[in-house]
Parts: C-alpha cells; structure tokens; sequence
C-alpha cells in the first residue's frame, strides 16, 4: 500500500511562547479577578442550606470572557476599571509576524481560531503589511464559502487561509495546508483533532507543520494542559488503557486563575502587589 498511496504525518510541532504587554496583561487580571469573585461567590452560597451546583457549561461560559480578553480584548467593555489595550498584543504582532514568515517561504497556512473578530483582524493586518489572505468563518454563505476558497487558496495563489474552529470542525478539508497554525486553544482534544485532520486527508501530498501561540502564564497554558490530558485519555482506551500522563498532577482551573498573579509575577521576578502597582501605571500612561 505505501508503495502506492502517500500516508500524510505530522512533520512537527512547535510552540511558540510569547510575554504580555502590561497594558493587556493589568485588562486580562481584571477578567480572572471577576471570575475568582464569580466562584467563590458560586461555592460558598449555602443559603438554602446546599451548596451551589458548578456545571462545566456554567464554569465555561464564565470563563469566555477571561478568554475572549485575552485573545481579542479590543472585543470587550473595561473591566474594573482597566480597558482593553488600544493598539495590537503581543500576541497578535507575533501571530502576524510569522505568518508574513511563512508565506514568503512558501507555505500553504491554514490559521484557525474561534474569534471571527480576530480573524478579521488578523487579515486587515495582513493586507496592510501586503499579505495576502481568505477569511472564511460563519458569517459567510456556504456556496460563497466554498467557491473562494476553492478559486482563491485550493487552486489559487492566497497563501494563507483564515478559518473560524466552528466552520473547520464542521468537516472543510484543505489538503493543500503545509502548515496549521492554532491562533488560539480549545479546551477539547477532539476540536483541535479535528483541525488537524482537515489537511491530513488521503489526497494530501505532503506532511504537515503545526504551531500554537501561547501567551506566558495566560488560559492557552490551561487549555494546553485540559487538550493534553483529554489526549492521553483518548489515546489510553485505543492503546490497551496505557494513559502517559499517570505521574503528573492535573490543575484545577480554580486553582490556576487564582494564582495568575503570583505566577506572571515570578516571571517576571516582581512581588505580587509591585506587579498591580506597574498595571495601573501602565493603564494610567496608556
């Protein structure tokens, strides 16, 4: 069989680690903060006698907002008194940066995230920098969807495509990708799987590159950990129940945010309360 069909692999993986702005990092606290206020407030309430009942759905749905500050903060009100940064995070300069990289080497990019607005973002930055690329996310018509991205990446010359998890999870294959770059994480293996899948497909003819962009100390290290951990789960009951990540101890996401602070601020070889001192500073001079 290998002498006649290709069998596409993943090439490598790597992850590349960028730091905060401090006027994103003091926006993005404030969002944790509201959620550390919004669990306590969830597990501590006895007033009828039991305690509150904490969902994963409910959990998630609180931490949309921490997530939604992080990877497009530009989205969202202030919050306790910090607004969102006005110019690019570093991440995003990162993200564009590397892109621009990839499609002067030559690379059919598939970009994915969840956020059409960073999507957006991200291709208006592009066209500035005299990038080419295609967004393709939900607010689009399916025909129209597909025939762009037939013309424009599959049989065109656009070498980069920008595409929502929700319209890619959904089943659009792209063959053609070289390199999948994950914008953002998902807090499942089997999404991010999927992403993955959509370019290893049997008319494939090359192995495939994949990247992610983690902000230090930010919920991409925690969802990392969640994909990370559901993997080996998954990949233990097709593997005769052999699980990888037996000696290494899983962190509660309660656990994580309240110690956001504290972390970022032993990156930074700073105290806890010197850290917020240089925020509000820095949302003063912004």
């Amino acid at each position: 069989v290998q002498r006649h069909v290709m069998i596409p692999s993943i090439k490598s993986v790597d992850t590349h680690v960028v730091s905060f702005d401090d006027d994103h990092l003091g926006f993005y606290l404030a969002a944790a903060d509201e959620f550390v206020e919004w669990w306590k407030r969830q597990r501590g309430d006895k007033s009828d006698g039991k305690r509150k009942a904490c969902t994963l759905f409910g959990v998630l749905l609180q931490l949309a907002k921490m997530d939604t500050a992080l990877n497009v903060p530009a989205t969202v009100g202030a919050i306790a008194g910090y607004r969102p940064p006005k110019s690019l995070t570093s991440a995003q300069r990162f993200q564009l940066d590397r892109l621009e990289a990839l499609a002067s080497s030559g690379e059919k990019v598939f970009y994915t995230a969840h956020h059409p607005a960073l999507l957006a973002l991200l291709h208006k930055e592009l066209a500035k920098r005299g990038v080419r690329s295609l967004v393709v996310d939900g607010n689009q018509d399916i025909a129209q969807r597909y025939a762009a991205l037939k013309a424009r990446y599959r049989q065109g010359d656009v070498p980069i495509l920008l595409a929502s998890t929700k319209c890619v999870r959904g089943g659009m294959d792209v063959p053609e990708a070289t390199t999948v770059f994950y914008g953002d994480r998902d807090w499942t293996y089997r999404t991010e799987y999927q992403v993955l899948k959509r370019t290893l497909r049997p008319q494939t003819k090359h192995d495939v590159r994949v990247e992610y962009c983690h902000v230090e100390g930010s919920l991409h290290e925690y969802q990392a950990q969640m994909v990370a951990w559901k993997r080996d789960c998954f990949r233990s009951g097709l593997d005769f129940a052999a699980p990888e990540m037996h000696h290494e101890t899983f962190e509660h996401v309660d656990a994580f945010v309240a110690g956001l602070l504290e972390q970022i601020a032993g990156l930074r070889g700073m105290r806890p309360s010197d850290l917020r001192t240089t925020l509000k500073l820095a949302q003063l001079e912004a």
